[in-house]
């Protein structure tokens, strides 16, 4: 009996040991959390320096963009692009009208343009009404000319359309740092005409490869396509035969100016009865001197014209011509920017 009541008190009363398979299944459990854990901590700090290396680089190229930016902004203001224009020689020989034109593109940035392109546009000031005008551009060669144009012959656009110049350059310009580039233009036209112009040049920027162009509009006018000289009086204009335009008003001039467009010698004044010539293949108009104020700087003129100008449509022509000699800079030379 009592062997009986050991057994039972050893079989009821003792503890079950741990078996080896549940802590290997804890250390296993601890192991995967703290992989778990360390994995989350290297996933967190890769993406903390994910988001500073994204800003770092968004950073980075803004701050590229600026100065590209602000480069592009820099040439484009050192460069200049500009329209001088010229009477030929023999302008009232022809039976059209033609001026010469030259354009100067000067570089005063330090990065040189390679593969730069000049572009000109032309259009009428005013309404063509019937009719067309035929016109023609062509390069003047010279040896070691940088600059060519391709010769164009068409009708002068009745507007401006950015995307069709009337004549552009043959192949690339380079133009050199601190260096200008120059180009001779002959200019045709059919008929008397105030024309407007735009001359653009086109280059790549030179950070981002981006088409860049600076650019300006002119203005041709009436008298720079016309003979305009002095005379002391009729007599210099040979078999010309000058009658006073009936219905037109005096017309008041700037005596400073007039010495300038129309070349009045320095050892002439501009006194009662001289002539200020304007003269074509077409028309012949005069601006006689009828009047000088003591010490003033104006005259007044009156309007003269050969029988054939006079008896042509000539009102609105002299019009056209009174504002443009009240208007027009000394200098004749450039095309007026705008």
């Amino acid at each position: 009996m009592s062997q009986s009541n050991s057994n039972n008190d050893s079989s009821g009363n003792g503890d079950t040991p741990p078996t080896s398979s549940t802590g290997q299944r804890n250390e296993s459990t601890n192991m995967v959390q703290g992989l778990s854990d360390t994995a989350q901590t290297i996933g967190a700090s890769l993406q903390a320096m994910q988001t500073v290396l994204v800003g770092n680089m968004q950073q980075a190229a803004q701050m590229t963009l600026s100065m590209n930016k602000m480069m592009e902004e820099l040439v484009k203001r050192s460069l200049q692009i500009s329209v001088f224009a010229d009477k030929p020689s023999n302008s009232t020989e022809s039976s059209v009208y033609r001026i010469k034109l030259r354009v100067a593109a000067s570089n005063k940035s330090p990065i040189p343009l390679q593969s730069a392109h000049v572009k000109l546009w032309f259009w009428p000031q005013q309404e063509l009404g019937e009719g067309n005008i035929q016109m023609k551009v062509a390069s003047i060669q010279k040896d070691g000319a940088n600059m060519t144009f391709e010769e164009t012959i068409g009708e002068l656009p009745e507007k401006y359309d950015d995307e069709t110049p009337f004549i552009q350059t043959l192949s690339g310009v380079c133009v050199a740092s601190g260096a200008t580039t120059e180009a001779e233009l002959e200019l045709e036209i059919d008929k008397l005409q105030q024309l407007n112009g735009c001359i653009a040049l086109e280059f790549s920027s030179p950070g981002t490869g981006q088409q860049l162009s600076v650019s300006h509009r002119f203005g041709i006018h009436l008298l720079q396509f016309a003979d305009c000289f002095f005379a002391r009086d009729q007599s210099a204009l040979e078999d010309a035969e000058l009658a006073t335009v009936s219905g037109t008003l005096p017309v008041t001039v700037d005596i400073a100016r007039m010495r300038t467009l129309f070349r009045v010698p320095p050892v002439d004044g501009i006194d009662i009865g001289c002539l200020l010539v304007i003269r074509t293949h077409e028309i012949l108009f005069a601006l006689r001197v009828a009047a000088v104020l003591p010490g003033a700087r104006t005259a007044t003129c009156e309007w003269l014209a050969t029988k054939r100008t006079a008896e042509s449509d000539s009102q609105e022509l002299m019009q056209r011509l009174v504002e443009e000699l009240s208007t027009l800079e000394n200098n004749l030379g450039q095309a007026c920017q705008k």
